[in-house]
């Protein structure tokens, strides 16, 4: 597998965020940013992933902060009416809670 500068992968991710940014997404858009920066298309398309990947799972971290802050002050049957009707499982946001309970 071929290893590319850092510099370069810095490069061709800051132009895959101006892409979504444009709204000029274009069928061909990303094989273009290939071929400008001399690589495969499948490294950008790659690449492309991973950064979404990363987006998510920093969005994926937040809900979980907010949700633990909006359920805090409830009780044991308001916290499940709460993660009943938002399709959470008490599992997925107790690891969170945990990190931020601050103790008196």
């Amino acid at each position: 597998m071929k290893r590319y500068p850092k510099e370069l992968k810095q490069k061709v991710v800051a132009a895959l965020y101006e892409l979504d940014n444009s709204g000029d997404a274009t069928p061909g858009a990303i094989a273009k940013i290939a071929r400008d920066n001399e690589i495969n298309a499948n490294v950008v398309y790659q690449w492309n992933s991973e950064r979404k990947a990363s987006a998510n799972a920093a969005s994926d971290k937040i809900n979980k902060i907010k949700a633990v802050v909006d359920t805090a002050a409830m009780n044991e049957h308001e916290l499940g009416s709460w993660l009943r009707s938002n399709g959470v499982l008490a599992e997925d946001t107790a690891p969170t809670a945990k990190y931020l309970r601050v103790s008196s």
